[in-house]
């Protein structure tokens, strides 16, 4: 007759081999660190598993009364997979204290211990010393105390094991192996299943902190580069540009005095600018931007007299960008657009406001530039346009006029 508890524990059992079987399919294949504490949990799982369905084909025997032999059988293969179980807890609560498990006093204890049981176990199975098979129930013998003191023993030593390395756990460590030491192989795996499901979560999270330290450390780079860049740009100012405004600042002081001491004027605004951006880390005003470019072109202006032409349309000034963004597009403009065998060079420079943002619009009159010139222009606008990307989400394009020239229009998006 199949009993209530029976039932229930029956039903226990095959849900906790059940669970096993679902931990050691959710068990990643981690490298590293966590792979050895990936197997130390997919051989506990393994071996609870094994002793949980030993468990259910001895209940099924019981039903029977002439499976005696059988019983007996089940009962031996369940000493031969509970001999290890402990023992490889243990050398996982070794290993996890950073503990060699070779010639472990600790280890080598529980492993004793653990051969003394099932040596006691496998003679109760010939002898009936402890306890008698009879069916469902299995009814105890006047030795069956010296079981009950080998299970005090062993929880002593366990708990001293763990206790004296308490300290080099984490609180859900010390809650884990407690469990394993206290539970029996049904209860280990339910339990295990749970904590399996917090250490996956404990790890995408420790593994997305460090997506997210890596994507910062990523970004600190990119901004340190757009720095060092933003200082190379700076330092690349043209030497014969330099000479050549001084050169204009020498003739003019005979010539013109007036005008002499507004280019000494505008050329120093031009070197403040360009100073300040070395150590500038953040973007600027356009505004500022705008003043920068217009005392280079105030230099240049001097220099070319009716070779240049400069008109501005900027009716929107309040956002930023980073610094060196719209001066070298200029300067590039009217370093390939004046030249004495070429017509006036006419530069705009217009700001619109859009719902998607703000356009800054430079158009020349120039020659262009094609891929297949000289790399300096395509390189400083490249430069321009990772700065733009990674400082303020902004874009640069460019793109060849009806009636010749180059527009180069940068995007500031709306934040």
């Amino acid at each position: 007759m199949i009993h209530l508890q029976w039932c229930l524990g029956f039903s226990f059992r095959f849900t906790a081999v059940f669970l096993g079987a679902a931990a050691i399919l959710l068990i990643g294949s981690d490298n590293g660190e966590e792979k050895l504490h990936d197997r130390f949990y997919k051989i506990t799982v393994w071996l609870a598993m094994i002793l949980s369905l030993t468990d259910i084909l001895i209940m099924i025997t019981q039903l029977y009364e002439n499976a005696v032999v059988i019983q007996c059988i089940l009962r031996l293969l369940y000493v031969v997979f509970d001999i290890p179980l402990f023992p490889v807890i243990t050398a996982w609560l070794l290993y996890t204290c950073k503990e060699t498990l070779r010639r472990n006093p600790a280890l080598y204890t529980v492993c004793s211990l653990q051969a003394l049981k099932a040596a006691a176990v496998s003679t109760n199975i010939v002898t009936d010393a402890y306890y008698t098979i009879n069916g469902i129930t299995d009814v105890k013998n006047p030795f069956s105390y010296i079981s009950l003191i080998f299970g005090i023993v062993f929880f002593i030593v366990i708990a001293v094991i763990l206790v004296r390395r308490w300290k080099k756990l984490t609180a859900s460590q010390r809650i884990f192996f407690v469990i394993c030491d206290l539970m029996t192989s049904e209860w280990m795996i339910i339990f295990m299943e749970c904590f399996l499901i917090y250490d996956q979560n404990r790890r995408n999270l420790k593994n997305k902190e460090a997506i997210i330290r890596q994507q910062e450390e990523i970004i600190r780079q990119k901004e340190d580069l757009v720095k060092r860049e933003t200082q190379v740009a700076v330092l690349q100012m043209r030497p014969h540009f330099i000479y050549n405004t001084l050169m204009s600042i020498y003739y003019l002081c005979q010539q013109d005095s007036v005008k002499a001491q507004k280019v000494i004027l505008d050329f120093s605004r031009y070197l403040k600018k360009n100073f300040t951006a070395i150590v500038s880390e953040e973007t600027v005003p356009f505004s500022e931007e705008l003043e920068h470019t217009k005392a280079y072109l105030a230099v240049e202006k001097v220099r070319f007299e009716d070779k240049l032409y400069v008109e501005f349309d900027t009716p929107v000034t309040v956002f930023k960008l980073p610094p060196l963004t719209l001066q070298p597009i200029v300067e590039n403009s009217v370093k390939y657009g004046v030249s004495p065998g070429l017509d006036p060079l006419y530069l705009s420079i217009i700001t619109e406001e859009s719902d998607e943002g703000v356009a800054v619009i430079v158009d020349d009159t120039g020659p262009g530039f094609a891929p297949s010139d000289d790399n300096e222009p395509h390189i400083a606008l490249e430069n321009i346009r990772k700065r733009l990307k990674t400082m303020c989400g902004g874009s640069l394009e460019t793109t060849p006029r009806e009636d010749g020239g180059t527009r180069v229009i940068i995007r500031i998006p709306i934040k």
